[in-house]
């Protein structure tokens, strides 16, 4: 499995996360500046994601994976924004496409005075699509507690 995201773009980076063609929910959560800098996962070394403003709902990532093949970086640019769903807040990232293109859920922890963050991404096991957000809200809060729900916590750390 393929680190997809170093925070936003990190969040997109962790393992396999589910994919959806629908978000949590439409962007209406203020974007947090504890969230803007630059991310790495605990175990990448080089490879990293930038965070920044987008707009007053969505944050703008910039996730750049090096490549020690071409020694170089390869760079994705996401889309993401936050979602609250029963306390428990809830990134949803898109890679940025002119014509959409689906988004990946994970749950989000930031801890600012640590500096990190943590994500667990929805399982990839799970093969259920959606069609509308209303939907895929009621099905997260049913299954969120079930241990099998996310995968694993990925850590990242603020780096200057």
């Amino acid at each position: 499995m393929k680190r997809l995201w170093v925070l936003l773009p990190l969040f997109v980076l962790t393992a396999c996360p589910y994919e959806s063609p629908v978000p949590v929910d439409e962007p209406n959560i203020a974007i947090d500046t504890a969230l803007f800098g630059k991310w790495k996962h605990i175990d990448e070394e080089k490879s990293y994601a930038s965070v920044s403003r987008q707009s007053d709902h969505c944050y703008r990532m910039v996730y750049n994976s090096w490549t020690s093949e071409h020694r170089s970086y390869d760079v994705k640019m996401f889309t993401a924004h936050v979602s609250v769903l029963s306390g428990s807040y809830f990134l949803n990232v898109q890679p940025d496409m002119k014509t959409g293109g689906s988004y990946y859920i994970s749950e989000l922890n930031v801890n600012p005075g640590k500096d990190t963050l943590t994500l667990r991404p929805v399982s990839d096991e799970h093969r259920r699509k959606f069609s509308n957000s209303v939907e895929f809200r009621e099905w997260i809060l049913k299954k969120m507690k079930k241990k099998d729900f996310f995968d694993k916590k990925e850590l990242f750390v603020r780096v200057p």
